[in-house]
């Protein structure tokens, strides 16, 4: 039972990193939008949050193929995540 709870939480973070992938890269788009007005090497900010977003959300996607191994919830490999 208590591998049933820890196979929970290592599933919803690894759904919060994914989330929180997708919410760096929005956020820093929209400030070095913003920034870039002003002046115009504040931009490669959005360079900075895209790959920091990119590898969040690639983690939390490859963490989560995981725990739906682990908890058996994928029989085969031709199921999707």
């Amino acid at each position: 039972m208590n591998r049933n709870k820890n196979l929970y939480w290592y599933g919803f973070f690894a759904k919060l990193k994914q989330i929180a992938g997708v919410y760096l890269i929005a956020f820093s788009f929209f400030i070095s939008l913003m920034l870039s007005l002003y002046s115009g090497y504040l931009f490669n900010l959005f360079w900075v949050g895209l790959v920091l977003g990119l590898i969040l959300i690639f983690k939390g996607k490859s963490q989560r193929f995981d725990y739906k191994m682990q908890s058996g919830y994928m029989v085969h490999s031709g199921d999707g995540c």
